[in-house]
């Protein structure tokens, strides 16, 4: 059927072409070389056709049923497409981390997989200090994590410290772990706090965003929820947070 019109579409230009001599002689020579281009094209999709195994063609065409060379684009889109978030993705973490130390150059850090395994070990003490805003915290948090403001400011933090030491003082490590969202606003609190008072402070590296990205637990409450849902911060910063991690779309960017 496409031989069939293409060789008609000819005919009938020609046709034209005795009409209005060289004029129309110039529309012949451009609309048959247009219309190879369209023959190529049909032969090359007939060619792929045929070459698919006869047990995945449809003798009766239906809306519902794609036919296999259009799905094979179609899972290559996808494919190409998760590829270019992951490279995304990486850039925009490698990018905010150094962006972090060169913020804050005296603050010192502690990557998810280290903390994890600190948690996991009962000779080793961990405070887990949350450094956002009390909205954020209260959609969900890291296992224990005690609030104390973007910048530390509850009146609480200095007791909380000075019996934390108390209470763990033979221990031969402990740590002060800060997070946030990605790492900012944790290794201000951190460098801070370890100038200050004296208290080996560590920012959680990629924080609460890259934790939930990994899988790790998260809590509301004291209950740790089944489906974590962890706040975005804002729409820039919550590109690094996984998107069937969000709380909510944040109103404001």
């Amino acid at each position: 059927k496409i031989l069939s019109r293409w060789s008609c579409g000819v005919a009938v230009t020609i046709r034209l072409a005795s009409c209005n001599n060289a004029k129309a002689e110039a529309t012949v020579q451009h609309r048959q070389h247009w219309g190879s281009g369209v023959l190529l094209c049909a032969l090359a999709l007939v060619a792929a056709h045929i070459a698919v195994p006869a047990a995945t063609q449809c003798t009766t065409p239906s809306p519902l049923v794609r036919p296999p060379l259009l799905q094979g684009w179609r899972q290559a889109h996808r494919h190409v497409l998760g590829l270019h978030r992951q490279m995304l993705s990486w850039l925009g973490w490698q990018g905010m981390l150094s962006m972090v130390r060169t913020k804050f150059p005296q603050a010192k850090h502690i990557t998810t997989s280290a903390l994890a395994s600190a948690m996991e070990d009962p000779e080793t003490p961990v405070l887990l200090l949350d450094a956002r805003m009390k909205e954020e915290y209260e959609i969900s948090h890291m296992e224990g994590a005690i609030w104390v403001g973007e910048d530390g400011e509850i009146p609480e933090l200095a007791e909380i410290l000075s019996r934390f030491s108390s209470l763990h003082e033979s221990a031969t490590t402990k740590i002060v772990a800060c997070y946030c969202s990605v790492g900012y606003r944790s290794s201000r609190l951190a460098q801070r706090l370890s100038a200050e008072n004296g208290i080996h402070a560590v920012n959680v590296e990629g924080s609460i965003f890259r934790w939930a990205n990994e899988g790790r637990p998260v809590y509301k409450g004291l209950e740790k929820m089944q489906a974590p849902q962890v706040h975005p911060y804002n729409k820039v910063f919550g590109k690094l947070l996984d998107a069937d991690k969000w709380s909510a779309l944040p109103t404001s960017s």
